[in-house]
C-alpha cells in the first residue's frame, strides 16, 4: 500500500494540560445544561407583580432578572451556568445577556430571537416569576 513503509506518519494525541479539571455537564433535550434550569417551582401566571424599580435590583449573575413583554423572568441559573462562562464561542452571547440583567429587554430579546430561534421563547417560559406592574404606567405598556 505504501511505497515507502518507513515514512508512515505517527498520530499523536494531545491531552489538554488541565483536562482532569474540566467539568462535565448534563444536558436537557433542548440543549441547556441541567444546571441552567430554574431552581424554583413554576409560578401561576399573573400571581405576582413587580415594578421596574424592583426589577432593577436584580442585575447580577448571582441574582438576575429580565423583563420581556411585561413578563418578568428569573434567569439567574441560566446565566450562572451559561456555556459562555467556560467556552470561548459563547462569550459574546453571555455578555449580551449580562448587559440586560435588571432591565426590560423586550426589544433586544425580540430582535435577537425572532424567526428561527423560537426555542428561546419556549425556554424563557421556564423562568417566569411574574408580571410587570403596568398600573405604574397607567395600564399601558408594550
Amino acid at each position: 500500500f505504501f511505497s515507502e513503509p518507513h515514512l508512515i506518519c505517527r498520530v499523536m494525541v494531545f491531552t489538554p494540560m488541565f483536562a482532569h479539571q474540566m467539568p462535565t455537564y448534563t444536558y436537557e433535550p433542548d440543549g441547556r445544561r441541567t444546571a441552567q434550569m430554574p431552581d424554583f417551582a413554576p409560578v401561576t401566571r399573573g400571581s405576582r407583580k413587580f415594578t421596574l424599580e424592583e426589577l432593577a435590583t436584580h442585575k447580577t449573575v448571582e441574582d438576575g432578572w429580565i423583563c420581556v413583554n411585561n413578563k418578568v423572568y428569573d434567569i439567574t441559573n441560566f446565566v450562572k451556568h451559561h456555556p459562555g462562562n467556560d467556552l470561548g464561542g459563547k462569550v459574546s452571547t453571555l455578555l449580551a445577556i449580562k448587559r440586560t440583567l435588571g432591565t426590560d429587554c423586550s426589544e433586544e430579546f425580540m430582535e435577537i430571537h425572532q424567526g428561527t430561534v423560537a426555542n428561546a421563547w419556549v425556554m424563557l417560559k421556564d423562568y417566569y416569576i411574574g408580571d410587570l406592574d403596568v398600573a405604574q404606567f397607567g395600564g399601558q405598556r408594550h
